[in-house]
């Protein structure tokens, strides 16, 4: 039987996304919101340049990053996506503070 391990996190801005597919693992991305600007976690923006831009950061307190769990409609499409590929399991890690 083949199983597929999906996995999303909110604490690894650091996903090396070749070291998962070469291990079979698929990452379903959360959103993460900093200075008005949303990403998707590991995709979309350098983790150098966040944490420069964190140290630099004006008025911390008020302006931190926040992630945001994958929408439905995402989750759905993932889910579409593992049926299609003939996979009859799937296991998901995640992380949540609620």
């Amino acid at each position: 039987m083949k199983r597929l391990v999906a996995c999303t996190s909110t604490g690894c801005i650091e996903y090396a996304p070749e070291r998962y597919h070469n291990l079979g693992i698929d990452i379903i991305r959360v959103h993460l919101f900093f200075k008005g600007k949303e990403y998707l976690e590991g995709l979309d923006l350098d983790p150098d340049k966040f944490y420069k831009e964190l140290e630099t950061l004006e008025n911390p307190k008020n302006n931190l990053p926040y992630t945001a769990m994958p929408t439905v409609k995402e989750l759905q499409g993932f889910y579409d996506s593992v049926i299609a590929r003939g996979y009859d399991e799937v296991i998901i890690v995640s992380i949540s503070s609620g």
